[in-house]
């Protein structure tokens, strides 16, 4: 018995005319690593021309893993001024920038090497390249933390899952990310510190809340204000304290 020929707008249906239909259908991704899966999709969508986007997010709240060549627009004006930085001391007869080429390349080591350099004084242009490193590794850190899925979801609202994605809609790639443990919280801790504080005829101790090191465990802006409202009201000196202050810090997820 013999079964007609499948016709080729049934095997290859991207190829053809989709205005009529307004969502695709994703299968068979779950399960599977998320990078083979993110660069099968896009080449898909890029070969077919389909009018969505594919995102990866990650679960957990340890921010990395960001693929960076996929953001390079978010530095783009760093990099200029960088390359323009560097062509200045070039031109100015120093060659320790010369085979850095991006400023994810420049380590505090190279700043120290451009200030140490006696032929020339290379002052204003190390000040500058430390600022530049500064904002770029800002804007990295700002970009790794928006893809945690609780970041995500908090900033695109009414996330739905589908099985595919509509026309012009984003298709989200949830993975498996890191949970980093909550750290130790009493005494001096680098999340806690007890210093003391002079009022005149005496003196006391108090905590104060690092707020950097807090927000590495995607603690949310309210969350962090008023957990450190509690912790600066507690007495360092009294042990019970300890015990409430790690009770009272909620990690996010």
């Amino acid at each position: 018995m013999e079964y007609p020929a499948v016709a080729d707008f049934v095997k290859t249906p991207l190829r053809y005319d989709l205005e009529p239909y307004n969502f695709f259908r994703i299968e068979g991704h779950v399960g599977k690593n998320y990078k083979a899966v993110l660069k099968y999709l896009n080449s898909v969508r890029k070969s077919n021309r389909l009018p969505f986007d594919v995102v990866a997010i990650k679960t957990g709240n340890k921010a990395d893993n960001v693929d960076i060549a996929s953001f390079t627009a978010h530095f783009e004006d760093l990099e200029t001024n960088y390359l323009l930085l560097r062509e200045n001391v070039q031109c100015k007869g120093a060659t320790v920038l010369n085979p850095i080429t991006s400023l994810s390349q420049v380590t505090p080591a190279i700043i120290q090497a451009l200030r140490n350099i006696t032929a020339a004084n290379y002052k204003c242009e190390a000040d500058e390249l430390e600022e530049l490193v500064a904002a770029y590794k800002k804007r990295l850190d700002a970009l790794k933390e928006a893809f945690l899925l609780s970041n995500y979801a908090e900033k695109h609202v009414g996330l739905q899952h589908k099985g595919g994605v509509p026309v012009g809609g984003t298709f989200i790639l949830v993975y498996h990310g890191d949970m980093v443990a909550p750290p130790p919280v009493g005494g001096n801790s680098n999340l806690l510190t007890v210093v003391e504080i002079d009022a005149g005829a005496s003196t006391y101790n108090k905590y104060t809340v690092n707020q950097q090191f807090a927000k590495q465990y995607n603690v949310d802006a309210k969350a962090l204000q008023t957990y450190t409202t509690l912790v600066e009201a507690l007495n360092p000196d009294d042990p019970k304290t300890k015990k409430i202050a790690e009770d009272a810090f909620m990690p996010g997820g």
